[in-house]
């Protein structure tokens, strides 16, 4: 990575240019790109509905917002919303349902360089309670959900949360600090006890049983691929990161040539891997 000149005292604020006008932006191309679901129909239940639903073990959930979600699953990068009248937030937090594992599987590597030498980076999964839930006709709301964050610890002791898919629960932001996250979304009575925290890099290899191999080689695949192409990108134009989204000289075009050119990679490694596993059942069928 190119020399970068130490920032005097490494600050939550200065990191939060970076995560909101960097990292934020380049999960949500990622998560476009990974969509599987074409989306037919999106309606909010009504709050008078919402207050006569009991969900699971009879407790009621009338202070959340449910999206009532129709669509069909159609393979990784197949998908699109055709549901009309959706606001911003509701088509953000259809596209990163269910994401928030993925996120630090994948931008792990670009996360690690953003704040090496200023700060500890764990992924940790916590239970919280949406503020907002995106429901298909399947499944049921749950009393809480574990949700998967990137934890910051910086070297003055500040705990900060990145939270890429944070819009999936209608949360405010991105990036909290650790009392504020905790005081706002995690489940009630629960502290940091029940935190399951563990390094970037171990986090790669943790799945379910049931997690299709697919669906891990391409983790695997966007990763690697989207780490490359962001330290070519950093090299080939002599700075860093933090250089790029601080240099205001050019308007922010270096900037909004890096998230195209990660969005670029993201759709390209889709169709590779869907290309390998279409060959793969080829010849699985002779």
């Amino acid at each position: 990575m190119p020399a970068f000149t130490a920032i005097p005292t490494p600050s939550a604020a200065h990191f939060e240019r970076i995560v909101k006008q960097f990292v934020e932006p380049a999960w949500q191309q990622v998560a476009g790109a990974i969509f599987n679901v074409v989306v037919t129909s999106c309606q909010e239940q009504p709050e008078k509905e919402r207050r006569m639903c009991i969900g699971v073990r009879g407790r009621r959930f009338a202070s959340r917002r449910v999206l009532k979600v129709k669509g069909k699953v159609v393979g990784v990068g197949r998908g699109k919303n055709t549901a009309v009248g959706l606001t911003e937030e509701e088509l953000k937090a259809i596209l990163n349902y269910n994401a928030c594992e993925a996120a630090p599987k994948i931008l792990g590597p670009i996360v690690e360089k953003i704040f090496q030498d200023y700060a500890k980076i764990e992924v940790a999964t916590m239970p919280v309670g949406p503020r907002l839930v995106v429901q298909y006709p399947e499944f049921e709301d749950e009393d809480f959900y574990l949700h998967c964050v990137f934890k910051i610890t910086f070297k003055n002791g500040e705990v900060w949360f990145l939270d890429l898919t944070y819009s999936q629960f209608g949360f405010d932001s991105c990036w909290t600090p650790e009392r504020e996250y905790r005081t706002l979304y995690q489940k009630r009575g629960v502290g940091a006890e029940r935190d399951s925290c563990r390094p970037v890099g171990q986090n790669y290899g943790m799945y379910p049983p049931e997690e299709p191999e697919d669906r891990r080689r391409l983790n695997d695949h966007l990763r690697e691929s989207l780490n490359f192409d962001f330290s070519l990108f950093c090299l080939e134009h002599d700075k860093n990161i933090h250089q790029i989204v601080n240099d205001g000289g050019d308007n922010g075009q270096e900037l909004k040539a890096l998230l195209e050119d990660l969005g670029e990679c993201a759709d390209n490694a889709v169709t590779h891997c869907r290309e390998v596993e279409m060959a793969m059942a080829d010849l699985a069928h002779g």
